[in-house]
């Protein structure tokens, strides 16, 4: 009915209730009279555990050594190691005590030396184990863990999933997230190797190696060594977690660059590019194509038209010439007839009538001579008939006079009509453009090609004058025919909208030549430009005083230069004028 338990005879609890379920025998009697009974699975278990055991090893075990001993392998668990949960760690412990507590042993017979006895190892052992923190700790430098990875060479590629297999199963302890994904084999679909090397690229890892630090923080004597201790530990924990991501990441590389599945999709990636890439080009060459037929449908219309019109034009012609033939047959059959009238009136040597009928006969139209030709029919008396002809040679030399009239007066507007637009195209041309113009005139002698294009290009590039070919063209005329001078001095009086003597007189200065500029007094514009130039040119400057001068405008570079030295004269001499005044009063 009721289930037989394992009963452990451990401890102080036990002999307590021993002694008081039976007070009679001795403990050695009443141990070896105990029928311990158990579940059949649990026992099971046990003789397993039994086999397993290693008395030697425990033997070969040194206490002060306990972090070089396998624990794992102390207690009897090597098979499961990290597999066995915490009953199987708590049972192995208990299975311990009862066959190798320095009691027991000496009750057999044994001779334990208590400080340094092997079964410090077995207590150890269980408290790292027993504890989950100091278990993970331990489990992070399990001793028969397999560090290594496959390299990347030709036996790795083509035994990828039999090398990289297991390596990434055992590694996958480590992972924080589970369950972590599988390498799968050939057939895994594309999303899911991706997702599984996008995981272990960016591996969570929880192993860490805080039971291999050298030296333990309790042990320091004061606050600050066990800071140093715990700072010292911190450092080797860093570097050994520094290899353990590179390792893992060494890992994932090599896998990588071996497995046949990214070289696969590679080259299907390849392909499709490829493919797209035909596709590109075959519809670029496809518009191309139907470019190119468009337009040779269209230069085939246009043939077609061409000839259409050559046709028709052809045709035309032809109409024409068949008029023209007809309309010339016509009238030499008037003038025939006409002077077949004439010859009746007119004398063999009358020189003057036959000019007069040669005239009328070759000057008339058709539709003319036709009219005349039935009123010369009506008419029998000559002096008629001569009034008549003198009356139509009166008409034509009024109609040729008035012709002649006409085409006078037209070229007359015409050319009146072009200075027109040359001379009002625009704004008045200033003083400055005036002198711009004359020196682009001999910047661009004759001979330039286009050269009033040229030139007006020029004015607007240099001097941001906005003036057509056919105004400088004009003005250029005028400056030939006026004269320079009296051209210049007529732009300056439109400059400032008064002519007077004085203004004169200085306009026609300004344009004298250099012998003569020399001791002529500066003008305020002249002198503004001067100091402008004088600031944007310095010292340093290659051809100063060249540039200087045709900033000026109006003056050589040899006036230039005097008129600076001039100013720098003044200069020095009002300083020198301002220091006595100064030492004057100071004295």
């Amino acid at each position: 009915m009721f289930e037989e338990i394992l009963i452990e005879p451990v401890g102080p609890a036990f002999l307590k209730y021993w002694k008081h379920y039976n007070c009679t025998g001795t403990l050695d009697e009443k141990f070896s009279s105990l029928t311990i009974s158990q579940k059949p699975d649990e026992s099971d278990e046990i003789d397993e555990l039994e086999d397993e055991e290693d008395l030697s090893y425990l033997h070969s075990l040194d206490p002060k050594e306990w972090k070089d001993q396998d624990h794992y392998k102390v207690l009897g668990l090597d098979s499961k190691r990290v597999s066995a949960n915490d009953e199987d760690i708590k049972r192995a412990y208990r299975r311990k005590v009862l066959k190798h507590h320095p009691d027991k042993r000496k009750a057999k017979g044994e001779t334990v030396d208590v400080s340094n006895d092997y079964f410090t190892c077995i207590t150890k052992a269980f408290d790292i184990l027993g504890s989950s923190a100091s278990r993970r700790s331990y489990d992070s430098v399990d001793p028969i863990f397999d560090d290594d990875i496959p390299s990347v060479n030709q036996e790795s590629k083509d035994n990828f999933f039999k090398e990289f297999g297991p390596v990434f199963e055992a590694n996958a302890r480590w992972s924080n997230i589970q369950p972590v994904p599988k390498l799968g084999n050939a057939s895994t679909p594309r999303e899911e190797v991706e997702h599984f090397y996008d995981f272990w690229y960016n591996f969570d890892s929880w192993r860490e190696y805080s039971y291999l630090d050298e030296e333990d923080k309790s042990k320091g004597e004061s606050r600050e060594e066990r800071r140093w201790i715990e700072k010292q530990n911190k450092v080797e924990r860093t570097r050994r977690k520094k290899e353990e991501s590179a390792r893992i990441r060494s890992l994932v590389d090599n896998a990588y660059a071996c497995d046949p599945r990214i070289a696969k999709f590679r080259e299907d990636l390849r392909k499709e590019k490829l493919a797209k890439k035909l596709a590109k080009e075959e519809a670029a060459r496809a518009k191309i194509e139907e470019k190119q037929r468009e337009i040779e449908q269209a230069k085939e219309a246009e043939r077609i038209a061409k000839e259409k019109a050559e046709e028709e034009e052809k045709k035309k012609m032809a109409e024409a010439k068949k008029a023209k033939e007809q309309h010339k047959k016509k009238l030499k059959k008037v003038r025939a007839d006409i002077w077949a009238l004439l010859k009746e009136h007119i004398q063999s040597d009358d020189v003057v009538g036959l000019e007069k009928a040669n005239k009328i006969a070759d000057t008339l139209p058709l539709e003319r001579l036709e009219t005349l030709s039935e009123e010369l029919k009506k008419i029998n008396s000559s002096e008629k008939i001569w009034l008549l002809l003198d009356q139509e040679i009166s008409a034509l030399e009024d109609k040729a006079a008035d012709q002649k009239l006409a085409r006078s007066a037209e070229a007359t507007i015409q050319t009146k009509s072009q200075k027109e637009e040359v001379t009002t195209s625009g704004e008045l041309w200033t003083y400055d453009e005036t002198t711009n113009l004359i020196k682009a005139v001999n910047m661009f002698p004759a001979g330039t090609s286009q050269r009033w294009e040229v030139i007006a290009n020029h004015l607007e590039t240099h001097h941001k004058m906005s003036r057509s070919g056919k105004e400088v063209l004009y003005m250029a005329k005028m400056l030939q025919n006026h004269g320079t001078q009296e051209m210049l001095r007529r732009a300056a009086s439109q400059q400032k909208g008064v002519v007077t003597k004085n203004r004169e007189a200085t306009i026609s200065a300004e344009i004298s030549s250099a012998e003569q500029r020399e001791d002529k007094q500066w003008l305020p514009d002249e002198q503004k430009r001067l100091e402008q130039a004088l600031r944007s040119f310095g010292p340093n400057e290659p051809e100063r005083w060249e540039k200087i001068s045709e900033c000026v405008q109006t003056r050589t570079k040899k006036e230039c230069m005097i008129r600076y030295k001039h100013i720098v004269d003044m200069v020095k001499a009002k300083k020198k004028a301002g220091a006595q005044g100064t030492g004057t009063a100071k004295t």
